[in-house]
């Protein structure tokens, strides 16, 4: 999923708001960080978006979902 379809998803998901909290303690120079800012897609098996998904306590239908609702979305 591309950037804008993750941060939509999680937006529509409830989860943004905690993710980008969290992001933002990190130093610039954290991968997860450079990931969250820089990332233009998003893939199923990125360890940071696991790490992400395991911090918010979300199983792999959980991600799984989230990937299905971010394939319905465009700007």
């Amino acid at each position: 999923m591309t950037r804008f379809q993750a941060r939509v998803a999680l937006v529509q998901a409830g989860y943004f708001d905690t993710v980008n909290t969290y992001i933002a303690t990190l130093p610039q120079t954290d991968v997860k960080r450079l990931a969250w800012e820089d990332a233009a897609e998003w893939e199923r098996a990125s360890p940071t978006l696991n790490f992400l998904a395991n911090m918010l306590g979300l199983s792999d239908t959980d991600v799984d979902d989230l990937f299905i609702l971010a394939s319905g979305i465009s700007a």
